[in-house]
């Protein structure tokens, strides 16, 4: 029964690790094209606290970055307060693309991938995710009660 009342204490408790994570963050608007061509994106970057020149880039493929598109490259050199915004005009492919940034240093990084075809929404199920957590962890916390009486009722 005490772990059951610490479980349903600690549960109602803020938690400071459920935050997103520090770094830089990089937004691509628009994040999805109708279809394939030359687009014209604006590059957002965030948080960013390498030392700049920074590079924005089109890869069609991140692992493999020989693929680059380092022709429609874009250099930005000034950053205020971690942030700067960037206009790269890119060829994006059927299978889409993804837009990068870095330090030339190589210390910070990020990509979005840029998609191809309209966004499929979520289906709207009208149930929140946390309730459908909460009631989770109260069956769970019920299981933990059932168990730990019947421990005690075949202890007997």
């Amino acid at each position: 029964m005490l772990i059951a009342i610490a479980a349903a204490i600690a549960s109602l408790l803020p938690t400071t690790f459920s935050s997103a994570q520090d770094g830089p963050t990089l937004i691509v608007d628009p994040p999805y094209v109708e279809s394939p061509g030359e687009y014209t994106f604006i590059v957002t970057g965030e948080g960013w606290t390498a030392t700049p020149p920074y590079g924005v880039l089109a890869c069609p493929d991140l692992v493999d970055q020989t693929t680059c598109h380092r022709e429609s490259g874009v250099t930005v050199t000034e950053l205020g307060d971690g942030a700067f915004t960037a206009e790269i005009i890119v060829q994006v492919p059927p299978e889409g693309i993804y837009i990068g940034a870095g330090d030339f240093a190589e210390t910070q990084a990020a990509a979005v991938k840029v998609t191809v075809g309209m966004m499929e929404e979520m289906p709207a199920t009208g149930v929140n995710s946390s309730v459908l957590v909460i009631i989770g962890a109260g069956i769970a916390l019920a299981g933990l009660m059932v168990f730990g009486l019947s421990r005690r009722l075949c202890a007997r």
